[in-house]
């Protein structure tokens, strides 16, 4: 059987399903570049277990399928880890058995394809037949997803970002910019009210040190993403050139990335800094110097060593020690922990701590840090030290709706752990502004801004089941230094935030825009719902 037809490809596309199948599915969050790794080591991995195989197996064909079965049960590992826990138990489930029986599968397979006299040219065929059937399905919803990215591509362009009209300033003038979201953070009067918070001493700290508290401020938009990406373009979304409604949280955060802020301050010759937060979307790696205490990780990468035996590396604290051991030893590698919790309770310590020496450098500074204060996990005590995160999910930043019906003691026990993060955590900010105004050789603005509230009454996907006033009434505190600051109103929100730094510190003339609030579903966080009318007596046309 020569030709085409009697080339061997199932291993191939069998072994890489699983990887386009994961970037298919979370095409919206990790870029297309990161396939690339992956893909290079599932067809190079294939083409030596082939080569392997046919030492002893004599032909392509029995080759390929020994090579096959194998990605099946490597990339269903944790399928099959699952289902053992489930039928005996955490203390019962060992993965020495489960690696033993995989291991005599494969044996046993072997010994079977080596006995057969039939070259097996049907079920090879059969097998490249559903191979390529299996992989037509992700392969076109990846094509799919990336045309949608060009028709619907709503990033601007630097060329369109960097003339604003009356952009002027001295360089002893220009400030460094610290812009701390504080995420979750909820408005003093309606934490008061729903969780009965009291922040009279943090508030009064701040007004001694010169903060402008806006006590009626509201985001603009109800998730992270949108918020972000409004704010460091001081415009609404939907104003930008190229909107859609398809806006997936991927080209909302290149949105981020390529925002109209950050290049009119590198225009001005300013250094960027952004800080780790764990979750890809609240970061800026672009264009800013990212600051971690680990190098980082790919995503789809992660997701891939779950799902396979690689995860006992991480659950074996020996094992896991010493591959740490190795990449830190030959790549510089500085490991993230493999408990996500204490990931982001390190990268939260590692911003509170590192945040004021980027302040009052030779030349002026934008520093950015998105602070996981009143967003899950909750992963601060009283005191300060690590406590594990609960529930266990997939998605450990995940709230609201997705989170609320499986933590454990239900929407009070979240309160109170919301209450104990925000309670650690101001002390930790009211000694993080000391220090940034000690370290302070310039001008300095210091934003302490939420990018929404609290999730407990959250719904993902419907407006009208959500405490719209409880997820869109923020915390919002600027301190602004040089003097002659401008007159700041009480229901500041975050669209026009940076429209007021720049008219008051750039001599722009920009316009301050109407307060507006917009939902969008998990899904779709780029389909915005205004319910400015369900939050404000009176709306204006946007």
């Amino acid at each position: 059987m020569k030709g085409i037809k009697g080339l061997v490809w199932h291993p191939f596309l069998g072994g890489l399903f699983p990887v386009l199948f994961l970037y298919a599915y979370n095409s919206s969050y990790i870029p297309f570049a990161e396939l690339l790794v992956p893909t290079l080591a599932v067809g190079l991995s294939s083409s030596l277990l082939l080569l392997a195989a046919k030492l002893f197996l004599r032909t392509w064909q029995k080759s390929g399928i020994l090579v096959s079965s194998f990605w099946l049960l490597f990339f269903s590992y944790q399928a099959q880890w699952l289902q053992v826990v489930h039928w005996f138990g955490e203390e019962g489930a060992r993965h020495s058995y489960l690696l033993l029986a995989n291991l005599l599968l494969l044996l046993t397979l072997f010994l079977c394809l080596r006995k057969s006299k039939s070259p097996l040219f049907r079920l090879s065929k059969t097998l490249n037949v559903f191979a390529g059937i299996l992989i037509f399905f992700p392969v076109s919803q990846i094509l799919y997803f990336q045309a949608s990215q060009l028709v619907s591509k709503a990033s601007v362009g630097p060329e369109k970002q960097n003339t604003i009209q009356g952009l002027e300033t001295k360089p002893g003038q220009r400030p460094d910019i610290v812009y701390l979201i504080l995420d979750g953070y909820g408005r003093p009067d309606v934490l008061q009210e729903n969780y009965s918070l009291d922040l009279g001493e943090f508030n009064a700290f701040l007004k001694e040190q010169g903060f402008f508290l806006a006590t009626q401020s509201t985001a603009n938009y109800a998730r992270t993403t949108a918020s972000l990406a409004s704010s460091l373009n001081f415009d609404y979304l939907q104003n930008l050139p190229g909107y859609h409604p398809r806006l997936t949280y991927l080209d909302l955060h290149e949105i981020t990335e390529e925002a109209r802020l950050l290049h009119l301050l590198r225009q001005e010759k300013y250094q960027l800094f952004g800080f780790a937060t764990g979750f890809g979307n609240a970061e800026l790696t672009k264009l800013a110097t990212y600051l971690s205490p680990y190098t980082q990780k790919s995503p789809l990468r992660e997701m891939l060593f779950s799902m396979s035996p690689l995860q006992i590396i991480e659950e074996n604290g020996k094992l896991y020690r010493q591959y740490v051991g190795l990449k830190t030893r030959f790549f510089n590698y500085r490991e993230a922990p493999a408990d996500k919790g204490r990931r982001y309770y390190e990268e939260i310590q590692f911003a509170l701590e590192k945040v004021p020496q980027y302040v009052g450098q030779e030349t002026p500074s934008f520093v950015f840090a998105d602070i996981f204060v009143g967003h899950p996990p909750f992963v601060f005590n009283e005191l300060g030290a690590y406590q594990k995160s609960a529930p266990k999910l997939e998605n450990p930043i995940a709230d609201g709706s997705d989170l609320i019906p499986f933590y454990p003691g239900g929407k009070e026990a979240y309160r109170q752990q919301y209450r104990v993060q925000l309670g650690y955590l101001n002390r930790r900010i009211m000694a993080l502004v000391e220090r940034i105004k000690q370290n302070a050789k310039r001008p300095t603005v210091i934003i302490l801004q939420g990018d929404h509230g609290p999730g407990t009454n959250f719904h993902q996907e419907e407006a009208a089941q959500s405490n719209l006033p409880e997820r869109f009434a923020i915390f919002n505190a600027i301190y602004l230094s040089g003097g002659g600051a401008p007159a700041l109103p009480l229901d500041l929100t975050p669209v026009n935030t940076f429209r007021i730094l720049l008219n008051h510190y750039f001599r722009t003339t920009l316009p301050l825009l109407p307060n507006r609030q917009f939902y969008s579903p998990a899904n779709e966080p780029g389909k915005f719902e205004e319910v400015t009318h369900l939050l404000q007596k009176k709306a204006q046309p946007l």
